[in-house]
């Protein structure tokens, strides 16, 4: 989708204490581009999306190292460039050459260059009349500023570092006013980011700072640090919170918890599965021969045997498409989610391949699912390209159960598991 596409790519959600408009596209810096514009005027609100992936598009051209084309690979100067490259050696610096743009074939910026492609497209659709808030959200890095879709504010959800599922609820959710939000670790990309004595860091960390840029450079330097010294060095920055996963736990800086929102304490009778029972949902989006082909809209959720839905497990595609073309889900179900619902959620970005998810036993009113036969739905589809559904029917009583599917051309091979986690793929 090109940054003048048509406007039906902005959705209004049907609940919101204030208007806001959604934009999704995938294939944006090598991630997935999410926009939330509160506004109400729709006319304002696609201005805004179109001014920001215009900026997008035009700092890529500047700051990638993956385009031989880019001001940066051709050893070009540009504002912007520089701007970048002064922050480079200001974290440098600060970090003690933790964190170091410097390589041998010239300059990688990929520790701070998303983030600031994100401020700069967030400032571009902030100058658009008619525009009250905004959230910029690429790959789990965003920005926000203004007035949030609810009164609580801008809700931002960290995703645990070992829970990688598609659909795993946050660790936390938290609330932020304005500025940036950036989470660096391992994630389903695996060790990535190298410590100064050449090691893979297997640390993860969210930041909160004043600009997407600054939270971006100082996540990734939290990575290549031991936790105690990267957290000394986030408490002596104005403005800057922090939390760290590492193989020593979780720590956080003195004024992360006030940024937490307070848990909901519920109080439901316990599961009728046996203790520690649940599904597990493992499945593959097969590769399409065309590099450029969109990835699917997927829908995937549970009903009875009779055909009650139950839950929904999860819903990636937001915009009208994703509706039009899911029409087994969109038929049975329709909008009827009945999850919380956050801003964004802050994870590292997702690769094409096998992902998993799982069901905790309850349906969409949080109550606890009797056990039974249940029948697992997968639905994809893709623009421009076909159509596939798969379901799985599986006993959910007091043993273990499993049931495999060979998969079809948008749906690769899957396998829904029943169970302890210890006989997970049993």
């Amino acid at each position: 989708m090109t940054p003048d596409a048509a406007p039906a790519a902005l959705l209004a959600p049907a609940e919101a204490d204030a208007p806001v408009w959604r934009l999704h596209q995938p294939f944006v810096l090598g991630a997935s581009l999410d926009l939330a514009i509160v506004s109400d005027d729709p006319a304002a609100a696609l201005r805004a999306a179109q001014a920001a992936r215009r900026q997008i598009d035009r700092l890529d051209a500047v700051l990638s190292r993956w385009r031989s084309d880019s001001v940066l690979s051709r050893g070009a100067t540009a504002p912007e460039l520089t701007q970048a490259l002064a922050a480079a050696e200001r974290w440098r610096e600060l970090s003690g050459g933790a964190f170091d743009a410097r390589t041998a074939a010239g300059w990688d910026l990929d520790g701070l260059a998303k983030g600031q492609i994100i401020d700069a497209a967030l400032a571009a659709a902030r100058r658009t009349p008619g525009v009250d808030g905004l959230l910029v959200d690429i790959g789990g890095d965003l920005a926000v500023w203004g007035k949030a879709p609810s009164a609580a504010g801008w809700r931002v959800g960290m995703a645990h570092p070992d829970r990688l599922q598609d659909n795993a609820a946050p660790a936390e959710v938290i609330r932020v006013a304005r500025g940036g939000v950036a989470f660096s670790g391992p994630g389903l990309r695996g060790p990535h980011i190298r410590r100064p004595d050449g090691t893979l860091s297997t640390h993860s960390a969210a930041v909160v700072g004043p600009t997407a840029r600054d939270a971006d450079a100082l996540a990734t330097t939290l990575c290549a640090m031991p936790p105690g010294e990267g957290l000394a060095l986030a408490e002596r920055l104005e403005g800057f919170e922090a939390l760290v996963h590492g193989p020593g736990g979780r720590v956080a800086t003195s004024g992360w918890a006030a940024l937490a929102e307070p848990r909901r304490i519920q109080t439901q009778a316990s599961t009728p599965w046996p203790p520690g029972f649940r599904l597990v949902i493992d499945y593959e989006i097969p590769r399409q021969p065309n590099p450029r082909a969109q990835p699917p809209y997927l829908a995937v959720w549970i009903t009875d045997k009779a055909g009650a839905p139950v839950r929904t497990l999860t819903l990636m595609g937001k915009d009208d498409r994703f509706i039009d073309q899911n029409f087994i889900w969109w038929r049975r179900i329709g909008r009827a989610i009945g999850q919380d619902a956050v801003d964004a959620l802050a994870k590292p970005t997702r690769r094409p391949g096998r992902y998993s998810m799982t069901w905790d036993g309850r349906d969409d009113q949080g109550r606890p699912a009797p056990q039974g036969p249940y029948v697992v739905h997968m639905e994809a589809s893709r623009e421009h390209g076909g159509h596939g559904y798969q379901t799985f029917e599986v006993m959910l009583g007091a043993q273990p159960a499993s049931v495999d599917s060979p998969g079809n051309d948008e749906l690769g091979p899957a396998r829904v598991s029943y169970g302890p986690p210890q006989t997970r793929g049993a």
